[in-house]
């Protein structure tokens, strides 16, 4: 009896969630696009596809947790490309060892959320302002210092820079792994440290975590330096696919890192959202794209998917809220 109902707590609590809405969506195009293309589940083609969504998982990482403490990030893009440009020219131009040059741009990307935790939260300018300059500004060094050039990596076969590009662990790309590595970790620190639930009361009741001595200004901060070092590993792991480096290695992955967090279910405001249910929509998105790239759809329609996801996401949040708050009403 005890077994049934808390089997019944479960389901209830998943199918109320956001990864339920997301996981029937998922199948069912998993479904279509196998009827419609007889290559889509060869594994060569998930292979593709998992590389694929390994640089959009992690950028959507890092707007989960920004978006969970209720700021916002929009810099995504200049960071992915800055770091880039610093790894290439660090291997390439000055013929430093490839992992002196992942530590940099990791290292850049981290500076990057620093200076935007530091305008944004200590001087308290509002965080699209801030990281709308920094977009700017950082996308400006990065074409400069790159001549708006590719500058070239020579990563030979089996070199650490390859194996993040091209390698793989029992039959799994290292890039997998390591978005897998990132999402295991994001969840186990919300999930089971004292941080991790301190992050849920900061975004959801900034004056109720005041009140009971929580320091909002340093959870902030240190959640725009994680969205900085995500979007740094994302960097390293498109340089060493492509083997270079260049000012545009960042483009359109911030519009897809928020669609993909805001149809997990991560709320806008704060305060409620997850890791596995972004990952899930990181996988969504991702089929989406592949399937319709199978079926040759024009790219300009896939940008009207996307954009109609978007829409569709945000408005089945505004609908949950609205669900949820008559709940607690009629309770």
């Amino acid at each position: 009896m005890v077994r049934a109902i808390a089997r019944r707590q479960v389901w209830v609590s998943w199918r109320d969630s956001s990864a339920f809405g997301v996981t029937i969506a998922l199948v069912i195009l998993f479904v279509i696009f196998s009827i419609l293309h007889p290559s889509f589940l060869t594994p060569r083609n998930l292979w593709n596809l998992a590389i694929s969504i390994s640089t959009l998982g992690l950028t959507a990482a890092g707007v989960t947790l920004i978006l969970l403490v209720g700021m916002l990030d929009v810099s995504t893009e200049a960071v992915l490309a800055t770091s880039s440009v610093v790894l290439a020219f660090l291997i390439t131009t000055i013929g430093l060892p490839p992992l002196v040059g992942i530590v940099g741009a990791i290292a850049v990307g981290c500076g990057i959320g620093v200076i935007n935790g530091l305008i944004s939260v200590r001087f308290r300018i509002n965080p699209i302002i801030t990281t709308l300059a920094t977009l700017a500004i950082f996308t400006g060094v990065a074409q400069f210092a790159s001549g708006m050039k590719q500058i070239v990596i020579d990563a030979p076969r089996g070199s650490l820079l390859w194996t993040f590009g091209f390698g793989s662990l029992f039959g799994i790309p290292v890039q997998v792994l390591v978005v897998v590595f990132v999402y295991v970790l994001l969840w186990f620190v919300l999930r089971y440290t004292r941080f991790g639930r301190n992050i849920y009361v900061v975004g959801g009741n900034p004056q109720g975590a005041n009140l009971i001595g929580l320091n909002v200004a340093k959870y902030r901060f240190i959640a725009f330096v994680i969205m900085g070092a995500t979007a740094g590993i994302a960097s390293v792991l498109i340089s060493a696919r492509a083997l270079n480096g260049w000012a545009g290695a960042g483009q359109g992955y911030l519009f897809g890192a928020i669609t993909a967090v805001v149809l997990g279910g991560t709320s806008l405001t704060g305060g409620r959202g997850g890791a596995w249910e972004t990952l899930l929509a990181v996988l969504l998105l991702g089929t989406l794209t592949n399937g319709l790239n199978l079926l040759q759809v024009h790219p300009y329609w896939q940008g009207v998917a996307s954009g109609a996801l978007l829409l569709l996401a945000v408005s089945v949040e505004l609908l949950r809220n609205r669900y949820l708050r008559r709940r607690l009403e009629e309770e």
